[in-house]
This record gives structure tokens, C-alpha cells and sequence, in this order.
């Protein structure tokens, strides 16, 4: 059985949500006014919860994994 939604799911999926469009942790940490570092956390928190890797980490920034895509285009809608 899949464990509920919490509050902090959503602020996480929200910064997902910002880190998907901009392919860059550093750019979703501007729009947020927070720093790079808490973007990559609660990434890394969100992937946690769910299971799954959502983006792969470059030397050079970011990529959407297949799940990290799929995801992308649900909360898009």
C-alpha cells in the first residue's frame, strides 16, 4: 500500500517541479531564494520517500532520469 502524502511532500515536489524546468539546481535555488544545496536536499529527500532517482547528477549540472521525466509531466498537469 503506498504511504500517504505529507505536508513537506509537497514543498518537495514543488522544488522538483522548479528543478525539472530549469535542468539546474542552481537556477530553481535563485527562483526560490533559497540556497543550491537545499535544492539538492530535498531532491535528495523526495527521491528518498518515493524510491526513486529523478535526476542524474553531472559534473555539469543536471538530467531528468526516465522517472524523473514521468514525474515531470505529472505535476506539470
Amino acid at each position: 500500500m503506498p504511504r500517504p502524502l505529507h505536508g513537506q511532500t509537497y514543498v518537495w515536489l514543488h522544488v522538483f517541479s522548479c528543478a525539472a524546468r530549469h535542468l539546474s539546481f542552481t537556477r530553481c535555488a535563485e527562483e526560490l531564494h533559497i540556497t543550491p544545496g537545499a535544492v539538492s536536499q530535498q531532491i535528495r529527500q523526495l527521491e528518498e520517500r518515493l524510491g526513486l532517482r529523478l535526476f542524474h547528477r553531472r559534473a555539469r549540472g543536471v538530467e531528468l532520469s526516465a522517472e524523473g521525466q514521468r514525474l515531470a509531466a505529472t505535476v506539470g498537469e
